[in-house]
């Protein structure tokens, strides 16, 4: 009898593992999905290429989801005080990222739908800093809207737009989406 209990709790432990696989998410070397919670009850789910990761923290106040490249290891903080020493005429380490926030929706939104893409790019060079953008705005609810901003920022002549391209294709294969969270 014991041995058939037993038997049952490692085999439940074992499903359980299978289906929660919580390592899945920490492995950058493959693609993975991940949910992220923004400000406002937002909830944001990604499926995160491979040899990409996700950072959380505060980006200008709000609560934010950063992708960036698994081999770039600064923190959203970081990233946002390296773009500003450029922005200031200094160096840094060139930025790819991905930065979503949760925010209230503007005037100029109020034709968009619920999961409706309204996309924006852009590519200027200032300064001796060169930039490729591509950001993307959706409605969550009739309040709250989710962007994502995929930018390449640096001081270099043969900057790539790794994240700006990477922006497009998450949105073209449906592979970010933001709800309400539950």
């Amino acid at each position: 009898m014991l041995t058939a209990i037993g038997v049952v709790a490692v085999a439940a432990v074992g499903t359980i593992l299978l289906v929660a696989a919580p390592w899945s998410s920490n492995d950058s070397s493959g693609p993975h999905h991940e949910s992220v919670a923004l400000d406002h009850g937002v909830s944001v789910d990604v499926e995160v290429p491979a040899d990409w990761r996700i950072e959380q923290g505060d980006f200008d106040g709000s609560k934010s989801m950063m992708l960036v490249p698994a081999t770039d290891d600064r923190t959203i903080a970081q990233i946002d005080r390296d773009g500003d020493a450029m922005d200031d005429g200094g160096t840094a380490e060139p930025i790819h990222a991905l930065i979503g926030i949760a925010d209230t929706c503007g005037s100029s939104l109020s034709d968009l739908s619920a999961g409706e893409w309204r996309p924006d790019t852009d590519q200027d060079t200032d300064g001796g800093v060169q930039t490729y953008r591509h950001s993307a705005v959706t409605r969550v609810d009739t309040t709250y809207c989710f962007q994502i901003v995929g930018i390449d920022f640096g001081r270099s002549t043969t900057m790539e737009s790794t994240a700006s391209d990477l922006t497009q294709k998450l949105l073209a294969d449906d592979a970010i989406t933001a709800a309400k969270a539950t």
